[in-house]
């Protein structure tokens, strides 16, 4: 059985759609973890039609930049995007993380056949000046720890 996902527009940063300009993430160069049964094909710029093998174990995929190293998203609130779970029998789980920077942006669920857009909130790490004492979860913004992360250089957004 195959679980497919369409990634449509996959980078709405702060609610500027990002569609024909700039190009921000290579659709030819997605890293995958198991290649021989995970597809990419473009469907334009910033768009794929991902296919990934359900059977595998842990399926992930990364975007990388398209220019650069790393995206600098500090100016940025929210990362947003489309999902189509074109599969009839099988709901598809997934979490989305901030490589290079520790943040775990959040985890959601597509049912079967159903198409969902997502928002996640970009949780910045900063240095406040003081130590806040305590370093748990749910940190404010501008804090160091409660998966807050390095929004100025991220290597890559994975999808686990």
């Amino acid at each position: 059985m195959r679980d497919r996902l369409v990634v449509l527009s996959i980078l709405v940063i702060a609610g500027q759609l990002c569609l024909g300009e700039p190009v921000l993430w290579k659709t030819t160069e997605v890293q995958m973890s198991h290649p021989t049964v995970t597809t990419v094909v473009p469907e334009g710029v910033n768009d794929a039609v991902i296919t990934l093998d359900c059977v595998t174990p842990w399926p992930h995929i990364r975007l990388l930049p398209a220019t650069g190293t790393t995206w600098d998203f500090s100016a940025y609130r929210y990362l947003s995007f489309e999902l189509d779970n074109l599969c009839p029998d099988s709901s598809a789980a997934f979490k989305v993380c901030l490589e290079n920077s520790s943040c775990a942006l959040g985890s959601a669920c597509v049912p079967p056949g159903a198409t969902k857009a997502f928002t996640f909130r970009l949780r910045h790490a900063g240095d406040p000046g003081f130590d806040p004492l305590f370093k748990g979860r749910r940190m404010p913004d501008g804090f160091p720890g409660g998966g807050n992360g390095n929004t100025a250089a991220v290597a890559s957004i994975q999808f686990i």
